[in-house]
This record gives C-alpha cells, structure tokens and sequence, in this order.
C-alpha cells in the first residue's frame, strides 16, 4: 500500500487524505455508496491498493522525492504487500514493513529511534536496516 505520485501533482494534503478516507473506510457501514475523492481513494491507485513502490515499472525516484517534498516527509513507511522482510527502497526513502508474518512463517518489526531504523527479529536481534 502507498500513495501515488499524482496525489503530490493534484496538490491533495495528507489531512485531507485521512478525513475523507477515514470516512468512508468501512463500504458496509456507509449510508451511500463513495462518490469523487473518497471513491478514487479505493481505487488501484488509492492508499491500501497501491503496489508501484514494489514494481520494476512502478514509481521513479523522481516520483518518490516529489512525494516527500509535497507531504513535507523524510520517508514513507508502506504495508500490505508482502516482503521476506523489512526492507527499504529508493536509497532508505520508501520503508517496506510487511515481513509476510500473515503467512505464519517469520514476521519482523520495525524500530525508529532518533531517526535511525533498524529492524527487530524474532529471535529478538536487532539488526540494520538495508
């Protein structure tokens, strides 16, 4: 999951991103279907669904420091699609934190510490971030 690129091109703000996706999380729940944004927000690009940190022909990192720069953040931390373990990419600045634990097999956790990441194992090690 992430964000695309187009949501920094579109100018949208991260709040803006929350409230609407806040409200209309739960489909069941709604009393009308999603209209505009909060329908483009479940969409393939949207922020559960969107896979293009994780593909060859996916987000540049021309795309990624375009993201960080508009939302004003250092990295962005991703879950949902399944790694063999915490990983980074694009040179630290896209986190990747699901460790396939739904599987059942390994799981790991990810440590922020005075802005260093490290990773926690299940054996308990802590290990650096690559």
């Amino acid at each position: 999951m992430g964000v695309h690129p187009d949501f920094a091109k579109s100018a949208v703000s991260l709040q803006s991103i929350n409230t609407v996706f806040k409200q209309n999380l739960v489909k069941v729940e709604l009393g009308n279907p999603r209209e505009g944004f909060a329908k483009e927000l479940h969409k393939k690009n949207g922020p559960i669904w969107y896979r293009g940190y994780f593909k060859d022909d996916g987000a540049t990192d021309i795309e990624i420091d375009l993201l960080l720069q508009h939302f004003e953040i250092k990295n962005i931390v991703v879950g949902h699609t399944s790694q063999k373990r915490i990983e980074s990419r694009y040179q630290g600045k896209v986190i990747a934190i699901d460790s396939s634990i739904k599987n059942g097999e390994y799981g790991e956790i990810l440590f922020i510490e005075n802005g260093l990441f490290s990773r926690g194992t299940l054996s308990g090690k802590r290990l650096a971030l690559n």
